[in-house]
């Protein structure tokens, strides 16, 4: 199983569904089933964040109940699926007003919450991300890049995965 470690508050924007592209310096040609990890390390400036109203009302209206600090760290939380990479040149808010300069391709219409949720500067990447399933938190230590998920690690999550659909399955 491989795994993408997020910084605080993103990595919880993802697993509540409001963040569905990551941006990063490097490209991936990787597609398939991804476990969100939220980084241990969580900076100041990340955490300043978190208390931005923008933030917070996006974390509370996709059913954080949020106190702060609140925030899981060094755990994997979620699971998606990388289903796109794309150059952040290729990327408009919702919108935009196309000027006759503009090259002729479509542009990939985001809206403004995606823009402030991310880096979209010139020369980096957006990935992404669908199928977002919220899981049992699994503490696990994280790294740079896309990495494999230990394995005992893994083999909980997909233990855990069954067990979810056997009591979403009991409920309907």
């Amino acid at each position: 199983m491989k795994a993408i470690s997020l910084t605080q508050p993103w990595a919880h924007l993802v697993m509540l569904g409001a963040k569905q592209w990551e941006t990063r310096s490097w490209s991936t040609t990787y597609r398939g089933q991804i476990a969100i990890h939220a980084s241990k390390n969580y900076p100041g400036s990340a955490q300043s964040m978190e208390r931005e109203p923008f933030y917070k009302e996006a974390l509370y209206l996709n059913g954080w109940q949020y106190t702060y600090p609140s925030l899981s760290c060094g755990r994997i939380i979620a699971l998606a699926e990388i289903v796109d990479c794309q150059p952040t040149e290729n990327f408009r808010q919702e919108g935009f007003t196309r000027r006759d300069s503009d090259p002729p391709y479509r542009y990939i219409e985001i809206p403004d919450s995606e823009f402030r949720f991310g880096d979209f500067s010139a020369g980096r990447f957006a990935f992404k991300l669908e199928k977002i399933l919220r899981i049992p938190q699994i503490e696990c230590k994280g790294a740079l890049g896309i990495w494999n998920v230990p394995d005992l690690i893994a083999a909980q999550i997909l233990d855990d995965l069954k067990h979810l659909q056997r009591e979403e399955a009991s409920m309907r």
